[in-house]
């Protein structure tokens, strides 16, 4: 496929971008068309890589728009692109999109939004809709004043109040999952009910933070280490048939419940189950998407170098490994 016909399909209808300006920068172009495109960009038709980098654009967009109490909490800073890329990650099925690329890339699609905006034959799709979404939020937010520099997410016991987050709450399995993860899911019962201290916590790394904002952690808002007894809100002991969604809850519970300001431990939030990235990419597909929701030690090595770095003394990490060898693999054909 012509690099023209690809550069074509990041320039979606209602949307201008300048003459002779690249929507991506040039130095990540092949991490651009490998994360939206696909590695298989060359093989599928030219109408089904419109529609494909499209859907992916549009995902991402609406995975910022699904993380808008962050945003306000935080101005737009660097925590919010760091929770808005793991999770658009978490879903999707090729490479890695880095968090300050992702946030170069929505800043490009909002520019060449707003230079469309002026015409009156402006189309209407996802794409455009959930822009205007991002952009109004963009603009009700620096109007705002200035953040106080604390993550304040916690939810009031006023009715309005947990009416107004459980509507921002996913009620459905989340994205590329068979399991039922709606139990998962605080209800706006769970949200009225919970601590309102400010959350996530703020003795734990900003790398933990991230992970806390995610919707389905939320029902462990104001676990502690004083609260260990409080069995009606423990996550279920996994077993070799949990979803990686529970693998999450628990080691985020195992953390509340056990870390402390002063301690200079850390625990990986993740579950670790491949040795490098390619290596899960390559049970993409056979595990029905579900081998993304996964870590690889590689990240449990970068994750631990930084805590070491800012002082930490140790880092914990679950492995679960999936045993099987490449004859295997090659056997249901998941080799690639």
């Amino acid at each position: 496929m012509a690099p023209r016909v690809l550069g074509r399909a990041f320039r979606p209808p209602g949307f201008y971008f300048e003459p002779g300006k690249s929507v991506h920068y040039r130095g990540n172009k092949e991490l651009i068309f490998v994360s939206i495109a696909g590695p298989d960009r060359r093989d599928i038709t030219v109408d089904e890589l419109r529609e494909r980098v499209a859907g992916r654009i549009t995902q991402i967009f609406a995975t910022c728009v699904e993380y808008k109490d962050l945003y306000v909490a935080v101005r737009g800073e660097e925590l919010y692109w760091q929770t808005v890329a793991q999770k658009f990650n978490s879903d999707a099925g090729f490479s890695d999109l880095p968090w300050a690329l992702l946030k170069e890339l929505v800043e490009k699609y909002v520019k060449a939004r707003k230079a469309y905006h002026s015409r009156p034959d402006a189309p209407a799709t996802d794409l455009t809709e959930v822009v205007d979404r991002f952009i109004a939020l963009h603009h009700e937010t620096s109007n705002l004043p200035p953040s106080a520099g604390l993550l304040q997410l916690a939810v009031r016991t006023d009715p309005s109040d947990a009416n107004a987050m459980s509507d921002s709450l996913p009620t459905a399995a989340l994205p590329g999952s068979t399991a039922d993860t709606t139990d998962l899911t605080p209800s706006e019962a769970d949200l009225a009910s919970v601590s309102t201290e400010p959350w996530p916590p703020g003795h734990f790394p900003s790398e933990d933070q991230v992970f806390l904002t995610h919707q389905y952690i939320r029902s462990l808002h104001g676990i502690t280490p004083e609260s260990r007894n409080a069995q009606d809100r423990k996550p279920g002991i996994p077993t070799g048939h949990s979803s990686p969604f529970q693998l999450r809850l628990i080691l985020a519970y195992m953390a509340l419940v056990n870390k402390g300001p002063e301690d200079t431990w850390c625990l990986y939030l993740l579950p670790i189950a491949f040795d490098d990235n390619r290596e899960r990419q390559i049970w993409f597909r056979h595990s029905n998407r579900m081998s993304k929701q996964f870590q690889t030690t590689k990240a449990f090595l970068e994750y631990s170098q930084a805590m070491f770095a800012s002082g930490r003394e140790m880092t914990i990490a679950m492995l679960t490994p999936w045993f099987i060898d490449r004859p295997g693999l090659d056997a249901i054909g998941g080799a690639e």
